[in-house]
């Protein structure tokens, strides 16, 4: 938790940047509008790849066939939607590349070998029954 607390003052120290030149480039009105926009937009398609997720997750469970990706890809989208809450530009942009499946493939690579590494280490223990 405590390296995650320098990266939070970072990113909003970054996003107050952002925001601040984007007003002056664009505008106050166009900047509140294009904040929405990107939640809306990233609103719905979190909910579209969520229910395709959920959908491949069953027929997985279905044909007795293990759902890892699905797993770690609702995990992606998960984080991709709580980005999206956030209003900012930056974090609009992170949790669309989480949310999109061309983009996600990477972050869902990325988790795997964080939750092995965490396995490895017996940081997390689980026992099979």
């Amino acid at each position: 938790m405590r390296k995650f607390i320098p990266w939070i003052f970072i990113m909003l120290i970054l996003e107050a940047v952002v925001f601040v030149f984007t007003v002056k480039w664009l505008g106050p009105v166009a900047v509140i509008f294009l904040t929405a926009v990107t939640a809306l937009l990233g609103i719905v398609l979190a909910k579209q790849q969520g229910m395709k997720i959920w959908a491949d997750l069953q027929r997985n469970l279905r044909h007795h066939m293990k759902p890892g990706k699905q797993i770690l890809d609702g995990v992606c989208v998960l984080v991709g939607a709580a980005l999206l809450i956030f209003p900012g530009f930056i974090t609009d942009i992170l949790g669309l590349l989480f949310v999109m499946p061309w983009t996600r493939v990477f972050f869902r690579h990325m988790l795997y070998t964080f939750l092995s590494a965490l396995f490895s280490k017996n940081i997390i223990i689980y026992r099979r029954r």
